[in-house]
Parts: C-alpha cells; sequence; structure tokens
C-alpha cells in the first residue's frame, strides 16, 4: 500500500509543478515525468491485479489458436505481440502505454484535475480491468472531443472503445442521445430525484428476476441468486458517496462552461447516479458502475473551470473537499481493502523481457 502512496503523491506533485511551469520544455519534461510516474509502475508489474491470470490464459490460447471469445481490439493487440515475437509482458506495457498516453492526450495544462481524478478513481483499476480502461480511456477522448462540438472524432474514438470492451457500446449509446436532449442543472436535479425515488419504491430485484425467467435469458442465474445481490445498499459508506454525488453535481458552475458540455456532463452525471443505485441493489452492477467513475472525472473538469475567477470562499473550499473526499473513501480505501488485488506491489525481472 505504501508503493501507491508515495506513488500517488509524486504524481500530484509532479503534476502541480507542470501546471505551474512557465517555459516550454520544463513543462514538457514535467509532463513525461508524471507519466512515466503511473506508466512504468503498471508495465512491469507482474502478477498482481484479480484478472492477471487470465489474460495471460487468453494470451496462451491465441498462440496456441485455441478459440478465445473476446473483443476484436484485444485479440489484435494479442496478435500484435504474438507476431512480433513480443513475450507477453510486452501486452501489459503496450495496454498501459495506450491507458494512459490517450488520457494525457486530452489533458489541458489549466485542467490537471482530469489526470488527478483519473488516477484516484481508475488507476488502480486499471491494473485489474485492462480491456475495460483502454475502453474508458477512448470513452473519456470522446466526451471531450463531442463537448467541443467535434461529434464526428468523439464517435470515432468512443467506437474504437468498443473494440475492446462491450460497455463502449453503453457510451456510444449515451453520446448519440445527448445530440436529442439538452439539459441544464434544474432539470438534471428533478430527473436526478425521481430516479432516487424510484429506486427507494421500487424492488428492482424482483423485476430482474421476473423478466429473466420470463424470457428464459442465459443470464438469469445472475438475478435469481443471492449471491449476487447486495444487502448492504443502506450503509454509511453509501449515503457518504450519494451525498458526495449530488454535492459534486451542485458545485458545477453551468455559466462557467459551453451549454454543450453541461449538458453532456449532466447526462453523464445521471448515468453514474442510475449505475449506482442499480449496484447497490444488484451486486452484477458494480462493474458498469465502475465503468461510469468517468463521470465523475467529467464533473470534476467542470467543477474546476467553475472555480476559476472564484471570489466565495466557502465554494472554493467546497471543491477542494471533494478532492479530497476522493482520495481518502476512494483511492485509499480502495487500497486499504485490496480490492484490485494488486497489493503487494511486484514487477517483472527486467531481464524477462527479451
Amino acid at each position: 500500500m505504501y508503493f501507491y502512496f508515495l506513488q500517488s503523491v509524486f504524481f500530484i506533485f509532479s503534476l502541480y509543478m507542470y501546471s505551474k511551469a512557465k517555459e516550454s520544455y520544463g513543462a514538457l519534461c514535467l509532463k513525461i515525468f508524471s507519466f512515466m510516474i503511473i506508466f512504468l509502475p503498471a508495465a512491469l508489474r507482474f502478477n498482481i491485479g484479480t484478472d492477471y491470470q487470465n489474460y495471460v490464459d487468453i494470451f496462451d490460447s491465441i498462440l496456441l489458436n485455441e478459440n478465445v471469445t473476446t473483443e476484436v481490439g484485444w485479440r489484435l493487440l494479442n496478435k500484435v505481440c504474438i507476431f512480433f515475437h513480443l513475450p507477453k509482458q510486452f501486452l501489459f506495457i503496450i495496454s498501459s502505454f495506450i491507458i494512459y498516453i490517450l488520457v494525457f492526450k486530452i489533458t489541458k495544462k489549466n485542467y490537471i484535475i482530469l489526470l488527478i481524478t483519473f488516477y484516484l478513481y481508475l488507476y488502480t483499476a486499471s491494473f485489474n480491468i485492462i480491456r475495460n480502461c483502454i475502453c474508458l480511456a477512448f470513452v473519456l477522448c470522446g466526451y471531450f472531443y463531442i463537448s467541443k462540438n467535434e461529434n464526428k472524432k468523439g464517435l470515432m474514438y468512443t467506437f474504437l472503445g468498443c473494440l475492446f470492451h462491450n460497455s463502449g457500446y453503453i457510451f456510444l449509446l449515451v453520446y448519440i442521445f445527448s445530440f436529442m436532449i439538452k439539459l441544464n442543472k434544474k432539470k438534471t436535479l428533478f430527473m436526478f430525484f425521481c430516479i432516487y425515488i424510484i429506486f427507494k419504491l421500487v424492488n428492482i430485484k424482483d423485476i430482474f428476476e421476473t423478466i429473466s425467467v420470463f424470457y428464459g435469458f442465459k443470464w438469469a442465474y445472475y438475478f435469481t441468486s443471492e449471491k449476487y445481490f447486495s444487502t448492504s445498499s443502506v450503509g454509511f459508506g453509501v449515503l457518504l458517496r450519494h451525498f458526495f454525488l449530488i454535492f459534486t453535481y451542485l458545485l458545477c458552475d453551468e455559466s462557467k462552461v459551453s451549454k454543450k458540455e453541461f449538458s453532456l456532463m449532466s447526462i453523464m452525471f445521471l448515468c453514474l447516479s442510475i449505475s449506482d443505485f442499480l449496484s447497490c441493489q444488484i451486486i452484477l452492477f458494480f462493474r458498469l458502475h465502475i465503468c461510469f467513475y468517468v463521470s465523475y472525472i467529467c464533473m470534476y473538469v467542470v467543477v474546476c473551470k467553475s472555480n476559476k475567477n472564484e471570489t466565495n470562499i466557502y465554494k472554493k473550499i467546497c471543491r477542494y473537499v471533494i478532492l479530497v473526499y476522493a482520495f481518502i473513501f476512494v483511492f485509499i480505501i480502495s487500497l486499504l481493502n485490496n480490492e484490485n488485488g494488486i497489493i503487494p506491489y511486484q514487477h517483472i525481472n527486467l531481464g524477462d523481457l527479451f
């Protein structure tokens, strides 16, 4: 755990120095240094991450020309490594590079909050759900291009994400939906509270169980077994998460960003809320909730823009409070619980790479 804690300190400090650098050469060096702080440990990791062995097995199966059910992009990445006779470790090196370079690509010097929140919410997960995180990196690129009215480029990036994980199709639909509906803060808050009340009054478990059994879906077991349902959906941690979810959105000032960006961010906020409420009742939806962690990143960027030229000291303090919350209750707690199976950190022997 101490390894990741020290890494987080160096990473955030390096990004802060990058944001304050006045010379372009110095800023570039600090940006590269920040990238290497998170890239090297991820690229050189060995046998950590709960899905590590699964990815190794997929690589070995493709190497032996066995039938493997996996996404086109991930299969292609495996085949590239095999074609060039690269050891399987390069699978983790290349995938880590793709994830982090995409996030660094869309980060502006004035908005290092994007990288910080990505690190706090998704960095440790990227050691585990690799395909998903590659997809989310493309999805995040798509979001920021669409928010700047570069819709074709945004959809193209999102589609590339779909090649690595099927969750990308959900975001593709969300982005297409955003072209047809425009939200402001009042409409969004009204919809949020309606959704919240529905989830409090309706037993989602019974609905999914009835539908899945009636239609004979192959995944009906997941909705009929108690194993996949949560019994702690009203715990303190959940209430605190929901409080900071709505608190973060309330700190977003729609006058500081374009209507397009605020509307798209609001839709992402509602999707995050729905995935959160679903995961509270059905554990199976927790992976979907993790996918929509990108919504936190989108909100924090708007909060950062809202903080510009802010004269109200209380609002400024509140906007730093949500960052402290993310560091303690998301990043640190996940390390303490070893949620992604990455503790203790282990690295490959460099001699094994060649």
